[in-house]
C-alpha cells in the first residue's frame, strides 16, 4: 500500500474506529464499509449508494429522517423484511406512530446522538414490541449528512440473522 493511503486509511480509522463486536455481524461490517467508503474526506457521508450493500440486507434497512422541532424522525424507506415485520408499511410514519412509547424514547434517543456525534453504533435490542410481537435483534444506526454539513438523517441496518421474535 502507498504511504499516503496508509496514512489516509488510519486518519479515517481513528475518526470512526472499529465498531466493538462488530465482528460478529458480517452483514453489519458489509453496511459499515458502505458508510466507510461512502464519505468525502470529513464527516458523515452524504448518501449511501444502495449499489455498495449487498443486495441481501437491503430488506432489513431503514432510512429515518430526524424532525428537531418535535424530536422525532419520520420512515423515509423501509426493506421488505421489515415492513412485514411492521405488519404495514411504515413508509411516512412517525417512530412515534408505530412503536410504543418507551420503545420510541429509546430508539429516538439512539438516532439523536448518532447525530449528534455524527459516528455510527451498534446496538442489540431485546424484547421490542412492534405489531403484538417481542422481538430481538442487532442493529448498526449511521448518520448522513444530506446537505454535506447537518446529520438528518440516519440508516438503521437490522441484522437479520440476530432477528428473532418471541414465537421462533
Amino acid at each position: 500500500m502507498f504511504p499516503f493511503l496508509q496514512r489516509f486509511t488510519k486518519a479515517r480509522e481513528a475518526e470512526h474506529p472499529p465498531l466493538m463486536g462488530m465482528d460478529s455481524y458480517p452483514n453489519l461490517c458489509a453496511a459499515h464499509d458502505a458508510w466507510l467508503t461512502s464519505r468525502e474526506l470529513e464527516g458523515p457521508p452524504r448518501r449511501i449508494d444502495p449499489l455498495k450493500l449487498p443486495p441481501h440486507i437491503l430488506k432489513f434497512v431503514l432510512i429515518l429522517d430526524l424532525l428537531d422541532a418535535r424530536r422525532d424522525a419520520i420512515v423515509r424507506l423501509a426493506g421488505d423484511s421489515l415492513r412485514d415485520m411492521y405488519g404495514r408499511n411504515p413508509h411516512s410514519m412517525s417512530i412515534r406512530e408505530f412503536l410504543g412509547k418507551q420503545d420510541a424514547d429509546l430508539l429516538l434517543d439512539l438516532l439523536y446522538r448518532v447525530a449528534r456525534t455524527g459516528s455510527p453504533e451498534l446496538h442489540s435490542r431485546a424484547q421490542v414490541v412492534i405489531n403484538g410481537l417481542n422481538w430481538s435483534y442487532s442493529c448498526l444506526l449511521m448518520p448522513l449528512a444530506p446537505d454535506g454539513a447537518r446529520v438528518t438523517r440516519v440508516i438503521k441496518v437490522v441484522d437479520g440473522e440476530s432477528l428473532r421474535n418471541a414465537l421462533s
